[in-house]
């Protein structure tokens, strides 16, 4: 039984409703993926009827679109899971034919080759991480791994500092240390989550310090010393002198 040919996959998705809104191009990736799936089948030649290869399709399908499978250590497993999973779909077949005749009888030595195949296509899964189990586990080392990532980049970013924010009010403090523990002080050169520190802008409004100066020290840019000298500090020097009147 010859595979079906590249251009009759893309016609026949082109009549499917779930396809409609595709673009001709995204259509041919599609078939192209799905007869790609098919020449694997047929590397073993072990379906003997539509019936069948549309079934291991299916599986196919639906295996390469939950587990990344790349080596071909990995290609020959799934293979042979999916030949495993024919012969029980075989069995079982035949044991349901068997089951609704008027008279039926229990074939013990079939039912017990399906539960023995049956074991072994939850190996081959459990081996090509197919199983729930594997993919919850997969998750979580996924999430652990980017979290252990996070943490080395701050580290590297911010080795050294002192400043942390308060998870329940988040603003800025800092530690400060001594030989015993860590003690919580004011963050002076931050007002709320801005680059701050009114003593030095006190200086620079007293021209005591130059505006290149200034943004050189808090490693910025000039226009940034002027935005918040002239929307935060002179702002607050004029709250507090209307407080005093």
């Amino acid at each position: 039984m010859s595979s079906p040919t590249l251009e009759s996959i893309k016609k026949r998705l082109s009549g499917l409703r779930q396809y409609k809104g595709k673009t001709e191009a995204e259509i041919a990736v599609i078939a192209q993926k799905k007869w790609e799936n098919s020449q694997l089948i047929d590397k073993f030649h072990f379906c003997i009827n539509v019936e069948e290869r549309n079934f291991c399709n299916a599986l196919l399908d639906r295996y390469l679109s939950a587990s990344s499978i790349e080596s071909e250590a990995d290609k020959d497993t799934l293979f042979h899971l999916l030949h495993q999973e024919l012969i029980c779909y075989r069995i079982q077949s035949y044991l349901m034919i068997e089951a609704a005749k008027t008279n039926p009888t229990i074939d013990i030595r079939l039912s017990e080759e399906l539960r023995k195949g049956n074991e072994q296509v939850l190996m081959l899964k459990e081996k090509l991480g197919l199983t729930k189990k594997n993919k919850e586990e997969a998750d979580w080392k996924e999430t652990q791994k980017e979290l252990d990532k996070k943490a080395l980049q701050y580290y590297a970013e911010h080795a050294g500092e002192t400043y942390v924010r308060c998870p329940e009010c988040n603003k800025l403090f800092r530690l400060l240390m001594n030989m015993k523990d860590l003690t919580p002080a004011k963050a002076t050169f931050f007002h709320g989550t801005t680059l701050y520190n009114a003593p030095l802008f006190r200086i620079y409004h007293e021209k005591r310090i130059t505006i290149a100066e200034m943004a050189e020290i808090f490693g910025v840019s000039e226009f940034d010393i002027e935005f918040l000298y002239q929307n935060l500090y002179l702002k607050e020097l004029e709250t507090k002198n209307d407080y005093k009147n």
